[in-house]
């Protein structure tokens, strides 16, 4: 029985560190290292429509130069959360949604925090 205990209590503190890395947005996330020793750090942040309200299914895209990528959706409430990202300058951060023009914004990524990026998507003209 207590291995059964330590087991789910380890488990449970596993879990409870990724939810807590999640949730740490804005107050800093542990530095990752990636398997070449790069330091990484997070993004996140919230994508509306032009009327202001949460843009749930928007495509998000993190880029820099041709070699690193990634991308994702926002959630119901328009949030989303990239982590193990490379610290680095001169990322660009956008955001599409059928009917709306993208945008985009460019951000530096700091090893061990987290970086918000809001976006305002647009009517197209």
């Amino acid at each position: 029985m207590r291995g059964l205990r330590y087991l789910i209590l380890t488990i449970g503190l596993g879990a409870g560190l990724l939810l807590a890395n999640y949730l740490a947005a804005g107050r800093g996330v542990p530095v990752q290292k990636s398997g070449d020793g790069i330091q990484t750090g997070s993004v996140s942040g919230r994508v509306f429509q032009p009327d202001l309200q949460a843009a749930a299914g928007a495509s998000v895209a993190i880029k820099l130069g041709q070699g690193n990528k990634f991308s994702g959706a926002t959630d119901k409430k328009g949030m989303y959360f990239f982590s193990g990202i490379p610290a680095g300058t001169g990322y660009a951060v956008s955001a599409s949604k059928d009917k709306l023009k993208a945008t985009k914004k460019n951000v530096n990524v700091t090893a061990g925090k987290n970086t918000t990026v809001d976006l305002v998507l647009e009517k197209k003209k």
